[in-house]
């Protein structure tokens, strides 16, 4: 009887509907704090030369590993996957490439005490939107990043 009921009201129990889960893409999502993001980055540049954990198409699975586990071992509760971090470092990357964008553009030059690109006023105006958000966000790992990515 239950199930005839269900049929009629195209309902089949309490699986969810085809598409619809609430928590779809961010089912293993980390929350970062500033220190344990801090502490990824110092890894990073501390690893950039090693060839055991840094290859020429990236990180080596050794290198992941290690970090996962460093990182793991400092910060109480913390569980970070492989993948998070890989997840942390693309975003990382991101970010420094699209501040690296501002930054090398005529007439802006970089704070690094306050980790903000600078500029006149009219120069922000020029910008597409995507890049003014750095006029006021700060970005300390800018110049460690650099490091990791753009020194020969």
């Amino acid at each position: 009887m239950e199930k005839d009921r269900q049929e009629r009201s195209g309902k089949k129990g309490l699986s969810p509907k085809k598409g619809s889960s609430p928590r779809k893409g961010r089912k293993n999502r980390a929350n970062w704090t500033n220190g344990q993001t801090s502490f990824l980055v110092s890894m990073m540049k501390d690893y950039a030369d090693a060839a055991k954990y840094r290859g020429q198409n990236g990180w080596t699975k050794e290198g992941w590993n290690n970090m996962v586990t460093c990182l793991n071992a400092k910060y109480d509760g913390a569980n970070f996957t492989v993948q998070q971090l890989k997840d942390r470092e693309q975003r990382l990357k991101k970010d420094h490439s699209s501040v690296k964008a501002v930054v090398s553009k005529s007439g802006f030059g970089w704070n690094p005490e306050k980790g903000v690109p600078t500029a006149p006023d009219e120069k922000w105006e020029e910008l597409p939107p995507t890049l003014q958000k750095w006029r006021y966000k700060s970005f300390p790992y800018y110049d460690d990043l650099y490091e990791i990515y753009e020194a020969p």
